[in-house]
């Protein structure tokens, strides 16, 4: 939906209620609940199927733990890993002292 796509969240909410559209009433109460314009522009990546630039948007910006949860919450373990591993590098480590 275009409004969506153009950020005009209320406008979605009422399109999608008079649709009965419930699952997409609930995404779009949880874009508007999201506390910083980076996480709703991440979470818009993921709505256009675009996991590699919400990852980009969430590094970029600080939110770390955020992008290896979303790898982890889509099964994708080795993204996961591979990021904690490049932000985290001391975490790595195999060898014991």
């Amino acid at each position: 939906m275009v409004s969506l796509m153009a950020q005009e969240f209320n406008i979605a909410e009422i399109a999608y209620a008079a649709l009965e559209d419930m699952p997409k009433i609930n995404q779009i109460q949880y874009l508007k609940s999201l506390q910083t314009q980076e996480l709703r522009a991440a979470e818009m990546a993921l709505i256009k199927q675009q996991p590699e630039e919400a990852e980009t948007i969430l590094i970029n910006t600080g939110h770390i733990m955020e992008a290896i949860s979303m790898w982890a919450n889509f099964f994708e373990w080795d993204r996961s890993v591979k990021i904690n591993i490049l932000i985290f590098p001391f975490f790595s480590s195999t060898s014991n002292p």
